[in-house]
């Protein structure tokens, strides 16, 4: 399995890289006001990262660690389920799809950590009963 293997939302975009062990692979949901979302796998020899980036149409562009990881398994299963919770969050109004503030962003990213932990001890809990 490579990073570039991601499955995503129909609304989104998948930019393949040129190199798929070094090169990031880019995912791009643009929204109806111009506001563009970037979803990152970053690879740096043994550890990935899962990035987020917003860019406005007046060009304010910010960039944020969602979380690291230590397998493209797990970074690319990390992409795949933050993307539709930071699409639902869009949805909801819950994050501006044409202006999204900073503290949006960070109770985006810490809402979907809470998720990961919950979903990955109810895995734990269901492997012992």
């Amino acid at each position: 399995m490579t990073h570039s293997d991601i499955d995503v939302p129909a609304e989104w975009r998948v930019q393949q890289p040129t190199d798929q062990l070094r090169s990031p692979t880019k995912c791009y949901y643009r929204t109806s006001t111009g506001t563009t979302f970037i979803v990152t796998i970053v690879s740096d020899d043994d550890s990935y990262a899962l990035r987020l980036s917003t860019e406005t149409p007046t060009n304010v562009r910010h960039d944020y660690l969602v979380d690291k990881y230590n397998s493209c398994r797990t970074v690319t299963s990390a992409a795949e389920s933050f993307i539709p919770h930071l699409t639902r969050r869009i949805r909801r109004d819950e994050l501006s799809a044409s202006d999204p503030s900073i503290d949006e962003v960070q109770q985006t990213i810490k809402a979907f950590r809470e998720e990961s932990v919950l979903q990955s001890l109810r895995r734990t809990i269901d492997r012992f009963l």
